[in-house]
């Protein structure tokens, strides 16, 4: 980094001056990947829940439940059912189908911008307004004038003049004229909108944030970012008649993108993400999207060139080996990788200066120079293993968070929420007890218990229910013998079918309920 700093530096610096800032400046880094490394431990709950509504999703037992079934089956010593009746992926996937189909019609966007009754423009457009107002009262006393000198026009358009421009029709049309204006401005604005969330592929981001909410409870889209896409032309070369070259421009067009829920980590003290003090998004990148980052303006180049000198050192968190055990992949785990932090939120003002400072940024130094001390200061700040990648200003001079979280339940207490699985998930239980019973009973109903004399216990000493087990009981014991036993005989287990159907038809229709889904 001394380079860097050296070469940026707007001074030169005394001895020991450099090397003060320098500490300066690791603090702050370390402040960062301490304050991320603690609020992704303070995430591990939160994820123990997705991961057990993902497995509910794709037809296996929460871990809790898996764990007493393996207990039971060691215990029991005896064959036991471990079914799944899965009621909760085509109940989420409803759910899902059905917000997609409302919030995003095929025909017609599901958006849209009008002025307000009142409209209240800014000075610029106000003075459009009033150009537009002039021009038509300049062409109605034109075509006044051309009436009452007998040529082609209405003869009472004189008067008609005079009642239009009166006190009161002067205040209506400078009304309808600022109307007219906030209406065009309107569409036009609309258009712009459409065209940026087209080109940034703005239905399918929110189509994948929709799946994440009802799946495990949260789906985040980030909105407004530099889309950053590279457009490509040929242009001909100046001077040459056939000749042509290929040229690459960089579109600066905002648009939105969906976040990764086990990536994002808010403030966990805040309750909204408006309360949350910032967020963290983690992203693994591999050498190839480093190299590409580093094209980016505002990139430090030189820190990405030392973090791929030094290597990749990051290895894959603990949940994404859970999700693909669940998802049946057994692909070795995600090696070679880095992990680079983006943090988007408030920062003290004091770390701020020690940072643009450090990487001589003037531009920087100058707004803080402008800010107040009570003014929060909102920046974007994009950093790897110990190295500054970039520092930015907040996008958005309100600092409005730029995340939005969509969640199909909401927890009071948590930005986070919960899903459809969660929100069944003892209906789903009560139809896997019910279901397994079902076929319990069936396996020991599925024949009869053949009883013959000699001992009373079973042939294979294991004393167990099962189809076909045969039992012995003892032909000297005096109860045995007055009771008078055929040498063979049969028992029947009754098969209890009805009764636990039933309970299962009972939890569908409670989860119709809790989800206002009905089946079709």
């Amino acid at each position: 980094m001394a380079e860097i700093a050296e070469a940026a530096a707007p001074y030169e610096m005394g001895p020991g001056e450099y090397e003060k800032m320098e500490d300066q400046f690791k603090a702050v880094v370390s402040k960062l990947m301490m304050l991320a490394a603690d609020w992704e431990q303070r995430k591990y709950q939160t994820e123990r829940r997705w991961l057990d509504d993902l497995r509910r999703y794709h037809g296996y037992h929460d871990a809790e439940t898996a764990s007493k079934l393996q207990r039971l089956q060691q215990s029991a010593r005896s064959y036991r059912a471990d079914v799944i009746v899965n009621v909760t992926r085509p109940k989420t996937n409803a759910m899902s189908a059905r917000l997609m189909d409302m919030l995003f019609p095929t025909d017609e966007k599901c958006w849209g911008i009008l002025p307000t009754p009142v409209p209240e423009l800014e000075e610029s457009a106000e003075q459009a307004a009033n150009r537009e107002r002039e021009m038509r009262r300049m062409k109605a006393e034109e075509m006044r004038k051309q009436a009452a000198a007998g040529e082609e026009g209405e003869p009472e358009m004189g008067e008609a003049f005079d009642e239009e421009y009166s006190t009161v029709a002067k205040a209506v049309n400078h009304f309808k004229a600022i109307k007219t204006e906030a209406q065009a401005r309107a569409r036009a604005m609309e258009s712009e909108i459409d065209d940026q969330l087209v080109e940034s592929r703005f239905q399918s981001q929110a189509r994948d944030m929709i799946d994440d909410g009802c799946r495990i409870g949260s789906g985040i889209i980030e909105a407004p970012v530099t889309s950053g896409r590279s457009r490509s032309g040929w242009s001909q070369v100046e001077g040459e008649k056939n000749v042509f070259r290929l040229k690459f421009e960089r579109n600066a067009k905002a648009g939105v993108r969906r976040i990764d829920p086990w990536s994002f980590f808010p403030d966990p003290d805040a309750r909204t993400i408006e309360e949350a003090q910032g967020a963290f998004i983690r992203n693994i990148e591999t050498k190839r999207s480093l190299r590409a980052l580093a094209k980016i303006e505002g990139v430090n180049r030189g820190a990405i060139r030392r973090l791929i000198q030094k290597g990749p050192g990051f290895s894959a968190p603990p949940y994404l080996a859970e999700l693909r055990a669940i998802t049946g992949d057994n692909r070795t785990p995600i090696t070679n990788r880095y992990c680079v932090w983006r943090y988007v939120g408030a920062l003290d003002r004091e770390d701020l200066e020690i940072m643009s400072e450090y990487r001589g940024d003037s531009e920087m130094q100058s707004i803080m120079d402008e800010m107040d001390d009570l003014d929060e200061i909102n920046v974007v700040i994009l950093f790897c293993d110990g190295e500054v990648l970039s520092v930015e200003l907040h996008p958005l001079d309100s600092g409005e968070p730029l995340f939005s979280i969509f969640c199909p339940e909401k927890d009071e207490a948590s930005v986070w929420g919960y899903g459809v699985p969660h929100m069944i998930r003892s209906e789903q239980r009560i139809i896997n007890a019910a279901w397994r019973a079902m076929m319990d009973n069936a396996g020991v109903a599925a024949g009869p218990q053949v009883v013959r004399s000699s001992k009373a216990k079973t042939e294979d000493g294991t004393n167990e229910l099962r189809p076909w087990q045969v039992w012995v009981y003892d032909d000297e014991d005096p109860v045995q013998r007055s009771q008078q036993r055929k040498p063979v005989e049969t028992l029947l287990i009754d098969m209890n079918q009805e009764q636990l159907a039933a309970i299962i038809m009972l939890a569908r229709e409670h989860i119709d309920e809790v989800t206002s889904i009905p089946r079709l």
